[in-house]
């Protein structure tokens, strides 16, 4: 009987070592990964690059895109101005502000006159296709 008490005692310590062991190999794994949210900076950069409607639609992916794309303006000051060959002076930041921000001079200003370049740009393809 003690004998087999110590027999259990024995499997159960080690089957706790060997889920100790595959628990720090996960961990180690786990650490070796890196994730584009542990770098603010990076994923600022990428989100800098995309479109109107994708910046809007990360959003949507976790609450810190959410924060990032709400509250910093400068992505959306560049996807404002990436199609100008200069930057534009340093006055233009208070009268954006007052508007309600770079976000929303996109939405009011610039999104409107790049969907409308982007339906002429469909119908002089369309000209160009009949003729």
């Amino acid at each position: 009987m003690v004998q087999l008490h110590q027999h259990q005692l024995h499997e159960k310590m080690q089957r706790t070592r060997e889920e100790e062991k595959t628990e720090a190999v996960q961990k180690r794994k786990r650490n070796d990964t890196s994730f584009i949210n542990d770098n603010i900076d990076i994923l600022t950069e990428i989100l800098k690059r995309l479109d109107g409607p994708s910046l809007g639609v990360s959003s949507c992916v976790c609450r810190l895109w959410c924060n990032l794309t709400h509250n910093n303006d400068s992505l959306w000051e560049h996807l404002c101005f990436r199609h100008l060959s200069t930057p534009p002076p340093p006055s233009v930041r208070a009268m954006v502000a007052a508007l309600g921000g770079y976000k929303r001079l996109y939405m009011v200003c610039v999104r409107p006159v790049l969907s409308r370049l982007g339906e002429s740009e469909e119908s002089k393809e369309a000209s160009l296709d009949s003729a």
